[in-house]
């Protein structure tokens, strides 16, 4: 699978299971920045580590916050019960998938610099 299949998943599941579809969302993101730190010779196991690496590849500090949120709320639900509804998940859908198709595009961008 590849990133862009978690996120054609996510958003057949997420009517019916939004708790799976923020996780596949999230893995998304997390895959890209992973990426990025491929690209620039570095590998982490942190999530918090790539969130931050983020910053190196061009992402605003707004971005920054908000994807780290979205860590804290994915190990909330993953590791604590807290429930990811369909309203909770509508309301981060909008940045979701705007700072998704911002890596998207700085990692193809790298790719493509040779």
């Amino acid at each position: 699978y590849n990133m862009t299949d978690l996120f054609i998943i996510a958003e057949r599941v997420k009517d019916f299971s939004p708790k799976v579809a923020f996780e596949l969302y999230y893995d998304g993101i997390r895959g890209l920045l992973e990426a990025g730190m491929f690209i620039y010779g570095y590998k982490t196991w942190s999530h918090e580590a790539a969130i931050s690496f983020g910053k190196i590849l061009g992402l605003k500090d707004k971005d920054i916050l908000f994807l780290d949120n979205l860590r804290k709320l994915r190990n909330e639900s993953k590791y604590y019960g807290r429930k990811i509804n369909k309203e909770l998940l509508e309301g981060l859908y909008k940045d979701i998938v705007k700072v998704y198709n911002e890596l998207k595009d700085i990692i193809l961008k790298l790719l493509n610099r040779d």
